[in-house]
């Protein structure tokens, strides 16, 4: 069974996401948040975010940026198209 995640820390995530309107790297994420955690499981909650359409990836491979998404379907349904 897999490890669940708080959802606090999730929470503590996106609000840091929030911070960087124009989109933030790993090592800015990681700076922000109050519990320190290693860059690899930071990098796992970002894609568990990803996954659930809480957040979107702006850019591909290694430069990309993790963009907070609050508009749901219709981000996605945009990043589809668009």
């Amino acid at each position: 069974m897999p490890k669940q995640i708080p959802q606090d820390e999730l929470d503590a995530i996106l609000e840091a996401v929030t911070q960087f309107p124009e989109g933030a790297f790993v090592e800015n994420l990681s700076e922000t948040l109050e519990k320190k955690m290693p860059c690899r499981t930071l990098q796992r909650r970002l894609a568990r975010l990803v996954e659930q359409e809480r957040l979107a990836i702006d850019g591909r491979g290694r430069g990309s940026r993790d963009s907070y998404c609050g508009c749901g379907d219709a981000c996605r349904d945009e990043n589809l198209t668009g």
